[in-house]
C-alpha cells in the first residue's frame, strides 16, 4: 500500500508538473523579446527586399545620368573639331571626327549635318549590337544631338556664338553602356538576398537575447543625443506595440527628434544668413574665403578681397532701406562665382575670385557708379556711398584672416565715395592698368594695332631671308611695339588675344608683300591651348586658297621647357610642317632637351649690346645649336660692333635698324631693294652700336 501511495504520489507530481511547463512554454512565446525576434525576421526580409528594389532603381537612375554626362563629355571633346568641319564645309575633316568617334568603345555612331539637315559626314559601326536592358533603361539615350554654331575668337579661344550652323548627332552602343548595370543588378540582387538573411538571423539572436531593458536604456539615451540630421530619423510606432515597452521608445525617440529638428532648422539659418540681407554672414564668409583661397594657392590664380564700409548717417538715415540697397547693388556688380557677405551692420565684405588689381577695379567702379544718385527715402533723397577697401592676393597677405584684415583697414581709412588699396600707390596703379585695358580692348575691336615688318638678312650675302611682324599700337597717353606692348598685353590678361590678332594679320599683309616667310611670336599660353594648332592650321589653309600658301615661323618664348602642354603643342605643330624658333632671352637657362630632340628648327637671340665678343653662356649656347644644325639668328643689331660679334659669332641671320629698321608691310618691297647699300652703310658706321629689340 505504500509503495502504491508513493507511486501514486509520484505520478501526482510528475502530473502537476506538466501545466507548469505548458505555462512556461506559453510564455515564453508570449513574450515581446519572442515575439519581435519573429517579426523582426520577417520584417528584416520585406524590408532588405525593397531595400534591394529601391537600391536597383536608384543605381538604374544614376547609370542613366552617367550615359547622359558621357554623352554630354564625347559632345564636348567632339565639338571644336565638329564646329569647325561643319563651318568651313570641310567632309574630310567631318570624317575624321565621326571616325575619331568610334575609337571610343561606347560610340556606335556619328553623323556631322548641316543647318538644312544634310549629312556633311557620318560613320558607324559595322556590327550592331542589341540588349534589351540598354534598350529599356537607355533607350531614350541611343542618339544624342547638339547643335553647331558659328566659331568665334574671344580671348584667343574658340567659343560658340550666334546662329546654329549645324548639328552634330551621336548614337550609343547599349550593350556596351548597359554592361556595368547588367554586371550591379546580379550583384545587386544575390548579395540583398545574403544580407537580408544574414540581418534577419542576427535580429532574431538580438531579439531572443535581450529587448526589452536595452531598449529602454536605448530610449534614455536618445534624450541626450544632438543627432545633426533629425528631421530625417523620423521613428514610426509599429502596429500593435502602443503600450509596451517598444512603443514607449518610439515615441520617447520621435518627441525628441521634432525638438531638435525644430532648433537645427533655426540654427541653420541663423549661423550661415543675415536675416535682413539673406546675404552669407560672417561664418559662410570665413568658410568660403578659405576654400577660395586655398584654391587660388593651388592654382596660381589671383584673388582680392573688397571691404565695404557705409556712412554712419546714411545707415542711421535709411535705416534697412540703405542696408538692403547695398546689399542689392553689390550683388549685381558681381559675377555668380563671387560671394558677397554682410559682417555687420555698416560693413559688407565681397571675395572676388580669379581676380587682379584690374578686375577688382572693375567691380568697384561699377558699383560706385550706380550709387551716385544716392537713396530715395520718403522725406528726401540721401546719400549711401560706401567706403571700398581693396586687398590683393598674394600681394597683400597669403591668408583669409590677412586679407581680411587689410581690407577693411584700407575701407576705413578711405574716405567716402573712394575706393582704397590695402597697398599703397595700388590704386593709381590700377586706374593706369584699367585703361591701359579699355585701350587695348578698343584697339583690338577697331582695328587699332598696326603691323610692322622687320627683315632678317644672311649675315653674308645681306639678303632677306624672312620678316618679322612687329605689333603697334598708338593708346591715348603712350605707344607701345613690340616686346613692350607684348607685355603691356599681358598685364591685362590680353596677350593670347594680342598674338591671335598679330598672327592673322601678318598672315593676310604676307599674301600682299615678298615672297618671304613670316615670323610671328607666340606666347606660352597659346601653346598650352590644344585648339591653337588647330587654329594656325586653319588660318594657313584659309590664307593658302588654291596656292601654295605663306611659310610661317612662330618664334616661341623660352619658358616653353617648363610645361608639358607647351611642349606637347610644339609637337603638334611641327607636325603641321611648320618652323619654330626658341626666343632667347637667358642663354644660361636653355635646356638641352629643347634643343636635342627636334623641338625646334632655330632660335633668335638679343645681341649683346657693348663689346665685340660674345658672353660665355651665349657662346656655348650658339656653338651647341649650331653642332645640331639650327638656324641661329640674332635680333637688336644697331652698331658695326655688333654686327662683327655676330659674324665671328658664326651667326647666319640677323635682323636691326642698323639695315633694316621696321616698315609697314606696303614698303617692303621698297627698302629690300636698297638692303645691300644699307648694309654697307652700316657696316662702315662705326665699331660698336647699342640698343634692345
Amino acid at each position: 500500500m505504500a509503495g502504491q501511495a508513493m507511486a501514486g504520489d509520484g505520478g501526482g507530481e510528475r502530473a502537476g508538473n506538466r501545466p507548469g511547463k505548458r505555462g512556461a512554454a506559453g510564455g515564453l512565446w508570449s513574450s515581446l523579446s519572442v515575439r519581435q525576434a519573429v517579426r523582426g525576421l520577417s520584417v528584416a526580409v520585406m524590408v532588405g527586399l525593397g531595400l534591394t528594389a529601391l537600391e536597383m532603381g536608384w543605381s538604374v537612375l544614376r547609370e542613366r545620368d552617367k550615359v547622359e554626362r558621357l554623352g554630354g563629355e564625347i559632345l564636348d571633346l567632339l565639338d571644336g573639331a565638329a564646329t569647325v568641319a561643319v563651318w568651313t564645309f570641310d567632309p574630310d575633316l567631318g570624317r575624321r571626327v565621326a571616325n575619331d568617334a568610334l575609337t571610343l568603345e561606347a560610340v556606335h555612331g556619328l553623323d556631322l549635318m548641316y543647318r538644312n539637315r544634310e549629312v556633311l559626314a557620318t560613320a558607324r559601326r559595322t556590327e550592331k549590337r542589341e540588349s534589351w536592358l540598354g534598350s529599356l533603361v537607355f533607350g531614350d539615350l541611343r542618339v544624342m544631338e547638339r547643335p553647331l554654331y558659328r566659331p568665334q575668337a574671344v580671348g584667343g579661344a574658340e567659343v560658340a556664338a550666334g546662329e546654329a550652323t549645324g548639328s552634330v548627332r551621336l548614337h550609343l552602343d547599349l550593350q556596351v553602356i548597359s554592361a556595368d548595370l547588367w554586371a550591379f543588378l546580379a550583384n545587386a540582387l544575390v548579395g540583398g538576398l545574403l544580407r537580408n538573411l544574414v540581418l534577419g538571423i542576427a535580429l532574431t539572436l538580438v531579439f531572443n537575447r535581450s529587448l526589452t531593458r536595452p531598449l529602454m536604456d536605448l530610449g534614455r539615451d536618445i534624450e541626450q543625443i544632438d543627432p545633426t540630421m533629425p528631421e530625417e530619423s523620423s521613428v514610426p510606432v509599429p502596429k500593435g506595440h502602443e503600450r509596451d515597452e517598444l512603443g514607449a521608445i518610439a515615441v520617447r525617440v520621435n518627441q525628441v527628434l521634432v525638438r531638435l529638428a525644430a532648433v537645427q532648422a533655426d540654427l541653420r539659418r541663423y549661423s550661415t544668413r543675415d536675416p535682413l540681407t539673406k546675404l552669407p554672414n560672417r561664418a559662410l564668409f570665413e568658410e568660403t574665403l578659405g576654400a577660395a583661397l586655398a584654391r587660388a594657392q593651388r592654382e596660381g590664380k589671383p584673388l582680392a578681397v573688397m571691404a565695404v564700409t557705409m556712412l554712419p548717417g546714411a545707415l542711421r538715415k535709411g535705416g534697412d532701406r540703405a542696408v538692403l540697397d547695398i546689399a542689392t547693388r553689390l550683388t549685381d556688380c558681381t559675377r555668380s562665382a563671387d560671394l558677397v557677405a554682410r559682417l555687420a551692420a555698416d560693413e559688407f565684405v565681397v571675395v572676388l575670385s580669379d581676380s587682379d588689381a584690374v578686375g577688382a577695379m572693375r567691380v568697384a567702379d561699377r558699383f560706385m557708379a550706380g550709387l551716385g544718385h544716392g537713396l530715395a527715402l520718403p522725406e528726401g533723397r540721401i546719400d549711401n556711398s560706401p567706403a571700398l577697401g581693396i586687398a590683393l592676393y598674394p600681394l597683400d597677405g597669403g591668408t583669409a584672416e590677412a586679407l581680411t584684415t587689410k581690407a577693411r583697414a584700407a575701407a576705413q581709412a578711405t574716405s567716402p565715395g573712394s575706393i582704397g588699396y590695402a597697398a599703397p600707390g595700388m590704386g593709381e596703379q590700377s586706374r593706369a592698368m584699367l585703361a591701359r585695358a579699355d585701350g587695348l580692348i578698343a584697339a583690338l575691336e577697331q582695328g587699332g594695332i598696326k603691323l610692322m615688318f622687320q627683315a632678317q638678312v644672311e649675315a653674308g650675302s645681306r639678303q632677306p631671308q624672312a620678316l618679322v611682324a612687329i605689333p603697334r599700337c598708338d593708346l591715348p597717353r603712350e605707344s607701345l611695339e613690340g616686346r613692350d606692348l607684348v607685355t603691356a598685353a599681358r598685364e591685362v590678361g590680353l596677350e593670347v588675344a594680342l598674338q591671335d590678332h598679330v598672327l592673322r594679320e601678318a598672315l593676310r599683309a604676307a599674301a600682299q608683300g615678298p615672297d618671304l616667310p613670316i615670323v610671328v611670336r607666340c606666347v606660352e599660353r597659346q601653346l598650352a591651348d590644344p585648339d591653337f594648332p588647330t587654329l594656325v592650321e586653319r588660318l594657313l589653309r584659309h590664307g593658302a586658297g588654291e596656292g601654295p600658301g605663306v611659310p610661317l615661323v612662330l618664334l616661341a618664348p623660352q619658358g616653353v621647357a617648363e610645361s608639358a602642354a607647351c611642349l606637347d603643342g610644339l609637337a603638334r605643330l611641327r607636325a603641321l610642317g611648320l618652323e619654330v624658333w626658341l626666343d632667347v632671352t637667358q642663354p644660361e637657362a636653355v635646356t638641352i632637351g629643347l634643343l636635342s630632340e627636334g623641338r625646334c628648327s632655330g632660335l633668335e637671340f638679343l645681341a649683346p649690346s657693348t663689346g665685340l665678343e660674345m658672353p660665355p653662356a651665349l657662346s656655348a649656347l650658339l656653338s651647341l645649336a649650331q653642332s645640331r644644325g639650327l638656324m641661329v639668328a640674332a635680333r637688336g643689331v644697331e652698331g658695326a660692333g655688333q654686327w662683327a660679334a655676330i659674324l665671328r659669332s658664326g651667326t647666319k641671320r640677323f635682323r636691326g635698324t642698323l639695315v633694316a629698321p621696321p616698315v609697314a608691310m606696303a614698303d617692303m618691297a621698297a627698302q629690300i631693294a636698297t638692303l645691300p647699300e644699307r648694309a654697307d652703310r652700316g657696316r662702315q658706321s662705326g665699331p660698336d652700336g647699342g640698343g634692345t629689340a
